[in-house]
């Protein structure tokens, strides 16, 4: 049986849309599933995926912080300091989204 490219892509196009409109999460639960705003739902996902990212990042820095210790060879400099800016831009987004979220919140509480 002979499988359509065309068909397995749009499959993967189709899913990918709908991952993004019911905002999944890094453990794929979907936020909005649950009895919160769809603009929460994608804000609490958004928060959900920084977290996840920065997580990854710091394996990978810590991994090669022990491999540089042992004398091994490591990610190099360059590669090294670009993940500690993606590090860094990935936390500021998501202290902005908790600020944001919290604005709005103590804002509908009043």
């Amino acid at each position: 049986m002979q499988i359509n490219a065309d068909s397995i892509r749009e499959n993967v196009f189709f899913r990918r849309l709908s991952e993004a409109q019911s905002a999944e999460g890094s453990n794929g639960i979907h936020w909005s599933d649950l009895p919160i705003s769809f603009g929460t739902a994608l804000q609490c996902a958004h928060l959900d995926h920084c977290i996840c990212g920065l997580h990854g990042l710091l394996e990978l820095l810590h991994a090669n912080q022990g491999a540089c210790e042992g004398g091994q060879l490591g990610l190099g400099d360059d590669l090294t300091d670009r993940l500690f800016y993606a590090s860094r831009a990935l936390t500021a987004s998501a202290k902005d989204k908790l600020t944001e979220m919290q604005q709005r919140i103590a804002s509908a509480s009043q």
